[in-house]
C-alpha cells in the first residue's frame, strides 16, 4: 500500500506541476511533501514503527482530493461589490504597509516576551531546567511554582502567536525586497527576528525557526523573478543574506535541539528523521487504540470557532464548552501522550492534517475536508497569480506555513493559525485616494 501512496502523491505533485508550471503552487508543494513524508516512513530508519493500511489510505484519499480542491479552485473568480466596497481594494496594489502600526505590534509584544523570560523562563534556566521543562510549563504544567497565568495564555493564544505567524510572512518580503521597495525600518525587521527567537526558547520549541526558514525561502525564490533587472543587480548581495539567514537559523535551531534534554548527547539525526516522518506510525497507532467519537466537521471549524465556543463557554455554557466541540480540543491533548514509536523512543503530538479530518467523520470527512483545504489553499495562490500584491504574497505565505506544517497537524484547526490568515489584513491599508472612480 505504500507503494501506491506514493505513486498516487507523485502523479498529483507531477500533474499540478506540468498544469501550472510552478513549483510554489500548493497542490505540487502538498502532495510531493506528503509524498516525501510516505517514502521516509515507509523505509523505517531506526527501526521505526510500522504504518497500517488505514493511515496509507487516507493519505491517498487525501492528496487525491487536495488536488481536484486546488484545480476547481482555479475556474472562475466571482467578483463582488456592495456599495462602494469592491474587491478590487484588497486584490490591487492599491495598499500600503502599515509600517507604523507593524513596528507597534512588535514592539508591544516583543517586550511582553522579555517580560515572560525575566520572570518565567531565565529563573528555570538558572535552576538547572532544560527546555523540555520550559516547554512544559509553557504548556501549563507548574514547575516549582513558575506558571503562567490565564491571561498570559489569552494573549499567546489571540495576540502573540497570530501576529507572530501573520508577520513573519511581511519581514520575509521586507527582507527579499530591493532597498528602494523596502517599507519597513531596519529596526522593525530587526524587532521582529528577536520576537520570533524570543518566542522560541519560551515555548521550548523550534517550528517557529523552522516556518521562517520555510517561508524566507519560498519568498526568496518567488520574488527573485519580480523584480527583474532590480533584483538581478542585487542578486549576489541577496544570496549572501539569503545564506546567512537560513544558516543561522538552522544553527539556532541545532542549539535548541541539544538542550531540549540537557544532557548535550541529544540524537540530533534521529529526531530530525523523526521530526519529518514521525506522524506516519504515529497516525497509524493512534488510528489503532483510540476510540474516536466524530466531531462531525467541528474539528475541521476549531480554530476559527474558538472565540464564538469562549463566549459560550463564558455566558450560557456554565463554565464549560460545547460537548461536541470540547470533543475537538481532548484530540491534541490526546496526541500529547507520548507512545512508543521505535525501540527505546517515544513520540507525541504530530499527527498528519487527514488524522483531524478522520476524527470529523471517518473516510467520508478525510475525502470533503480535503477538498475544501485544497480548494482553501488554491484561492490564495491563484489570488496572488491574478494579483501578485504584497498583501496576496503574504496571505499566500501563510498557507505555506500551514502546508509546511502538515507533518504536525492541520494548522487551521488551532485558533492562532486561523486567525494569522486573518491578521494579515490588519498589516495593510487602502489607500482610497489613488483609486479611480471607474473602481468604485
Amino acid at each position: 500500500m505504500s507503494y501506491i501512496t506514493i505513486l498516487m502523491c507523485l502523479i498529483c505533485a507531477g500533474s499540478a506541476l506540468i498544469a501550472l508550471k510552478d513549483v510554489f503552487n500548493p497542490q505540487f508543494l502538498f502532495c510531493s511533501f506528503m509524498g516525501l513524508i510516505t517514502i521516509l516512513a515507509s523505509v523505517r530508519l531506526f527501526g521505526l514503527t510500522e504504518t497500517n493500511f488505514m493511515t496509507y489510505l487516507i493519505v491517498m484519499l487525501g492528496v487525491m482530493c487536495f488536488s481536484i480542491g486546488v484545480s476547481l479552485s482555479r475556474v472562475g473568480r466571482t467578483s463582488f461589490r456592495m456599495g462602494n466596497i469592491s474587491t478590487y481594494f484588497f486584490d490591487t496594489a492599491n495598499l500600503e504597509l502599515r509600517s507604523k502600526f507593524i513596528a507597534g505590534v512588535a514592539t508591544a509584544l516583543l517586550f511582553w516576551s522579555i517580560y515572560r523570560m525575566w520572570t518565567t523562563v531565565i529563573p528555570l534556566l538558572r535552576s538547572g531546567f532544560s527546555l523540555d521543562m520550559i516547554r512544559l510549563v509553557y504548556f501549563g504544567i507548574e514547575v516549582q511554582g513558575y506558571s503562567y497565568s490565564r491571561l498570559d495564555e489569552i494573549i499567546e493564544m489571540f495576540l502573540n502567536l497570530p501576529f507572530l505567524y501573520a508577520l513573519i510572512p511581511v519581514v520575509a518580503i521586507e527582507l527579499t525586497s530591493p532597498k528602494e521597495k523596502k517599507k519597513l525600518k531596519i529596526r522593525t525587521s530587526v524587532i521582529i527576528l528577536l520576537w520570533i527567537v524570543l518566542s522560541c526558547i519560551i515555548s521550548g520549541g523550534r517550528v517557529l525557526l523552522y516556518n521562517f526558514v520555510v517561508v524566507f525561502v519560498v519568498c526568496f525564490f518567488i520574488r527573485g523573478n519580480k523584480w527583474g533587472k532590480v533584483f538581478e543587480k542585487a542578486k549576489r548581495r541577496m544570496k549572501w543574506l539569503f545564506a546567512c539567514i537560513v544558516l543561522i537559523m538552522i544553527y539556532v535551531m541545532y542549539q535548541l535541539s541539544i538542550n531540549r534534554s540537557g544532557t548535550g548527547t541529544y540524537e540530533f539525526l534521529y529526531q530530525i528523521y523523526v521530526y519529518f516522518c514521525g506522524c506516519m506510525p504515529h497516525t497509524s497507532l493512534r488510528l489503532e487504540t483510540v476510540d474516536i467519537d466524530y466531531t462531525l466537521g467541528m474539528t475541521f471549524l476549531s480554530g476559527c470557532l474558538r472565540p464564538f465556543m469562549l463566549l459560550f463557554k463564558y455566558t450560557i455554557g456554565g463554565g464549560n464548552f460545547p460537548e461536541i466541540y470540547q470533543r475537538t480540543l481532548e484530540i491534541g491533548e490526546t496526541l500529547q501522550s507520548a507512545v512508543q514509536i521505535s525501540e527505546g523512543h517515544t513520540f507525541n503530538a504530530f499527527a498528519l492534517p487527514f488524522y483531524y479530518f478522520y476524527y470529523d467523520g471517518g473516510v467520508i470527512a478525510v475525502i470533503i475536508e480535503s477538498f475544501i483545504y485544497g480548494f482553501i489553499c488554491g484561492r490564495a495562490f491563484f489570488r496572488y497569480r491574478k494579483y501578485p500584491t504584497e498583501r496576496n504574497l503574504a496571505k499566500y505565505l501563510v498557507i505555506i506555513i500551514y502546508i509546511a506544517n502538515s507533518m504536525i497537524r492541520f494548522s487551521p484547526a488551532l485558533v492562532y493559525f486561523a486567525f494569522a490568515y486573518i491578521y494579515v489584513d490588519f498589516c495593510f491599508v487602502s489607500n482610497y485616494k489613488k483609486i479611480g472612480k471607474e473602481h468604485v
